[in-house]
């Protein structure tokens, strides 16, 4: 089995951790880009580069990648050959959304996920069913514009309806109304020992969201052989908002800008619960943020 039980998973798993061994990045040359997995300069091509594959309405136009050029549209951009998942990597996305602010039922997603389970485009775009890790930026959940982290080993298909009560991590992010660009970086780092622990780290410019030492990515599993499908997808729905890739970087180690300390964490709202005692009437409030209400180890600050 890829991964552990998505049930289990949410019931028992996410931890974060205090300290993490970094001896694999600190002492590997210095961070370079993986030039056949990354986005070349896009203000400098006139065509999607050649290592990746767009698909439905996505366009280059003036240094960014559209994916949802115009209204009610589709767009995906995913690097051509699977990537080989060694000890660690970072992937680091700038994108942006303009033209819409509001809800909407669409989004876009980034993956991370098995090369063998590329079954449809169902969701945001991209497979409803998945080996691997779904990052989430949308405006249709309970938290209203936010990122959140879905991981799957593949045994089930996700909906739109219910794919919040599968997160594992989530935090606020404003991302629409305005034109500014976010960097999202993903960070993997496995345990080099029986004393240390995987860690996989979500950042929303230089901003922790989610940490955990709970999740492995198989380099070896008989399905895959150790790769992976890096991607985008993206479906606006029925608005004219249009998500647009700007940059995108691969490494093959954790990069020093993944391990700034969590000085600063991402928003969390706070949610609020009534307490009323039955003997005496008594009413109270206790606030709980919604990551303890995910999961009461989980957290976006050391």
């Amino acid at each position: 089995m890829l991964f552990p039980k998505l049930t289990a998973l949410l019931l028992a798993s996410l931890s974060v951790v205090s300290s993490h061994d970094t001896t694999s990045s600190l002492n590997s040359k210095k961070d370079v880009p993986i030039a056949e997995n990354s986005l070349a300069d896009l203000l400098k091509v006139e065509k999607p580069p050649s290592n990746w594959v767009p698909s439905d309405q996505t366009v280059l136009e003036e240094g960014r990648i559209i994916l949802t050029p115009k209204k009610q549209t589709k767009g995906a951009l995913w690097l051509k050959d699977p990537v080989k998942l060694t000890k660690e990597f970072t992937i680091e996305w700038t994108v942006r959304s303009v033209n819409y602010e509001g809800k909407s039922t669409g989004g876009m997603a980034f993956w991370f996920i098995s090369s063998d389970k590329m079954k449809d485009s169902s969701l945001y775009n991209g497979p409803a069913k998945f080996s691997g890790l779904q990052i989430l930026v949308d405006n249709n959940g309970p938290l209203g514009q936010s990122i959140r982290g879905q991981l799957s080993d593949g045994s089930i298909a996700f909906k739109k309806d219910d794919i919040y009560d599968k997160s594992f991590g989530s935090c606020l992010m404003g991302y629409q109304g305005t034109s500014v660009p976010v960097t999202i970086r993903l960070s993997y780092s496995e345990s080099l020992d029986s004393t240390s622990t995987n860690m996989l780290k979500l950042q929303v410019d230089n901003r922790v969201c989610f940490q955990t030492n709970k999740i492995n990515f198989p380099k070896d599993a008989i399905a895959n052989n150790g790769l992976y499908n890096v991607g985008v997808t993206a479906d606006n729905a029925n608005t004219e908002e249009s998500f647009e890739v700007l940059k995108m970087e691969y490494y093959d180690v954790v990069t020093e800008e993944a391990l700034i300390p969590n000085i600063k964490e991402m928003g969390q709202p706070r949610m609020i619960a009534k307490i009323i005692d039955q003997s005496t009437g008594e009413v109270k409030t206790v606030e709980k943020s919604v990551l303890d209400e995910q999961n009461d180890k989980t957290s976006n600050y050391e």
